[in-house]
């Protein structure tokens, strides 16, 4: 099931906030909690009941093990350092034992899936939906038991519950057990988290349907017709497909932090507008940010980081950088991708950074920009054979024009209107206008007065829901005269 369906709009969503309201007005955190998870097994059963008992399964192993592993320290923990990642004491061989078992169990699920049929061509297997995303998950938990940053779950439905939670659970944020630990153990939806999350959620829904979509129509066309693509086919596509990628996922990202804050859950911010960046460093905060802080903080600094010499540190982050593509999917285009990410990242590094500090902002945004744009090729590209000859139609071919009647006919009002309004959504114009608006309707709540001003305030945040209630609907209608979209990270 996807949030962009019918089955979910209509159907799951609506029963879904009734039974959770309901189970709200009990005040009981276990009726709260056994109703989401009813609610995000059904909608993780929906594609498949036999992975979704395959992930109570997995779960349930990781809950001893991390049961085990608390239990084998012989002398309790007085505050845990969350970032310095020392070893709890007690029995350290036992507990690396534990959790290697738990590391081996979990990544070796993910390879048997995901990843055999790379090293054997013969192999075929359905992939479980988001399976990198609860993998990640779970083994997030293991390590904050192992580091000592939380105590082992002692129920296994609240456990379960952490990775089955249906806002997040097949294509992200991936979210630490630290962060929702205490949401798990008790929490409160008040109005303003219903308002604020079903906007949110809207908001995605709207970019996924009316942006992202459209975008992936281009995208699709420009890569389906390699290598007799022109430059500025080629370079179309990929804008295309730079837009695509950002909205479609942020979006995902924003229905998943909306529907979390409707049941009372703080998710962490995924994107942080990643193509306004000056550097490759900086993209890297901004894009897919509980990505890139999970392998930080449980690869990279575990490893050393960059405390062991300059070389050491250039290794890690190949390593690291390596196992971000490789996550991404099972095809050798995308450790590529990720290697090259790597090696940018090395440059800035080794002094590349400290020219750009020095040059104009808008030419370290282009340099961006064309560096980003161009590794989506290895991204999104069948194969590497492929990428290559998209690179050269953008930077060798040199041949300029619309030469493919596929691509001249997608170009149309609708679709530069669309374009236009991505390249908008893309910086942070509309955060800034939505903080202002909320802003002046904070201040009027907290005024108790009907000056001009705060009736302004209230005035222009009723509108802009409705705004976003009416774009909702509309999104909805297209969503059932389109044809099946899923989101892009789906696959991973």
């Amino acid at each position: 099931m996807v949030f962009s369906s019918a089955s979910f709009i209509f159907a799951f969503l609506p029963l879904t906030l009734v039974s959770y309201l309901a189970a709200e007005r009990s005040g009981s955190i276990r009726v709260k909690n056994a109703v989401l998870l009813v609610c995000s097994f059904i909608f993780y059963a929906w594609s498949g009941v036999k992975y979704a008992l395959l992930l109570c399964v997995s779960v349930a192993v990781n809950y001893c093990l991390g049961r085990m592993i608390a239990g084998s320290e012989k002398t309790p923990v007085q505050g845990a350092d969350t970032a310095g990642f020392q070893a709890r004491p007690g029995n350290g061989v036992q507990r690396k034992l534990l959790l290697a078992a738990g590391i081996l169990w979990n990544v070796g699920i993910l390879f048997y899936y995901k990843y055999l049929g790379l090293f054997v061509p013969s192999f075929h297997v359905l992939m479980p939906i988001g399976i990198s995303f609860f993998t990640f998950q779970i083994m997030s938990y293991l390590f904050d038991v192992y580091y000592g940053t939380v105590p082992a779950q002692m129920s296994y439905p609240r456990l379960l519950l952490y990775v089955m939670l249906f806002p997040q659970l097949i294509a992200g944020p991936i979210v630490r057990y630290h962060d929702v630990n205490d949401a798990i153990g008790g929490r409160h939806s008040d109005s303003d988290m219903v308002h604020d999350g079903l906007r949110r959620f809207m908001t995605g829904f709207i970019k996924k349907v009316f942006l992202a979509n459209e975008m992936g129509l281009m995208a699709d066309a420009a890569f389906g017709m390699v290598p007799a693509l022109s430059t500025t086919e080629a370079w179309l596509g990929i804008l295309c497909y730079t837009l695509q990628i950002y909205l479609d996922f942020s979006a995902y990202s924003d229905m998943a932090i909306g529907l979390g804050r409707v049941f009372g859950f703080h998710f962490l911010e995924n994107f942080n507008y990643p193509y306004i960046a000056g550097t490759m460093q900086e993209f890297w905060r901004r894009w897919h940010i509980s990505l890139s802080t999970w392998f930080r903080d449980y690869v990279y600094i575990p490893l050393g980081g960059s405390r062991r010499g300059t070389i050491r540190t250039y290794v890690n982050l190949i390593i690291v950088f390596l196992l971000t593509g490789f996550w991404h999917g099972a095809a050798w285009s995308f450790v590529l991708w990720g290697a090259y990410h790597g090696l940018f990242l090395i440059l800035e590094r080794l002094g590349l950074s400290r020219i750009l500090k020095k040059i104009p902002a808008p030419i370290r945004h282009i340099y961006t920009l064309l560096a980003v744009m161009t590794g989506w090729v290895f991204f999104r590209a069948e194969s590497i054979g492929d990428a290559v000859l998209y690179l050269k139609c953008m930077f060798v071919q040199r041949i300029f024009g619309l030469y493919h009647i596929e691509i001249a006919e997608l170009l149309s009002n609708e679709f530069m209107t669309m374009l236009i309004l991505s390249l908008i959504i893309s910086v942070p114009v509309v955060r800034v206008v939505f903080g202002k608006i909320d802003g002046m309707d904070q201040a009027a709540a907290n005024a108790g007065t009907a000056s001009s001003g705060n009736i302004s305030g209230s005035i222009l945040s009723v509108l802009a829901d409705l705004v976003v209630l009416g774009l909702f609907a509309l999104a909805v209608l297209y969503m059932l005269g389109a044809s099946f979209n899923p989101f892009i990270y789906f696959r991973f």
